[in-house]
């Protein structure tokens, strides 16, 4: 997976460290020994035990990275996708996992985006059946940091045209350079950096995205 490269990789440059885990019921939250926190959603834990316990093991790993990665001195900015991704009207724009204030920004802006989600349930979203080819049509793919962790963006990257433009959105983001080297079609990504310990009482009790933003500083890497 995408996610052993990074951590490969980030090992060979510095060894980890010694980590704690704080999971919650949305995220998941780990502080190393350094003072490093990162964050990881935990939306779609499969039923099945095993595979449950594979996917908590890459929602760590990832929220180890982000420990690692989520800095003040990587982020290069905090623009966003509107700003930064150059969309034009006559492409074909794909949303992989619906990030619902995304979707109707872009909406508004008036781009056209076919959305997917294998577990929210809105009138916008299109039949997972078409995912994808719609993914493979793309000129755009906008998808979320679970990707990562889930193991999809693995696949959804293989079936992207060469040509084709991906931005990966989310406070489970990790803002790693490396990532450029590993996904061709990757253009931006656009994460967070935890700005405040305070995070983990809140995970701890199960807050979502909405209740972390204040503990949290937007952030984005481009290519």
């Amino acid at each position: 997976m995408i996610l052993d490269l990074i951590f490969d990789k980030l090992e060979q440059e510095m060894p980890f460290s010694d980590y704690k885990v704080f999971p919650g019921d949305i995220y998941t939250a780990v502080e190393d020994k350094n003072g490093g926190i990162g964050i990881s959603a935990t939306p779609d834990i499969p039923k099945n035990d095993e595979n449950a316990k594979q996917y908590m093991n890459y929602v760590i790993l990832q929220a180890r990275i982000n420990a690692r990665v989520n800095t003040i001195n990587i982020a290069e900015s905090a623009t966003d996708l509107l700003s930064a991704g150059n969309l034009k009207s006559d492409e074909k724009i794909a949303m992989a996992g619906f990030i619902d204030p995304v979707y109707f920004m872009l909406k508004e802006a008036g781009f056209v985006v076919k959305a997917f989600d294998f577990n929210k349930l809105s009138y916008e979203l299109l039949p997972i059946e078409q995912m994808e080819q719609t993914i493979r049509e793309a000129d755009v793919l906008i998808t979320t940091g679970t990707s990562f962790s889930n193991g999809s963006l693995d696949q959804m990257a293989s079936w992207l045209q060469k040509k084709a433009r991906l931005y990966i959105i989310g406070p489970s983001v990790p803002m790693c350079a490396y990532l450029f080297d590993i996904v061709p079609q990757l253009c931006g990504l656009f994460g967070s950096i935890v700005t405040s310990r305070k995070i983990i009482t809140k995970i701890e009790a199960g807050a979502g995205t909405r209740k972390l933003h204040e503990e949290l500083k937007k952030a984005s890497l481009l290519r």
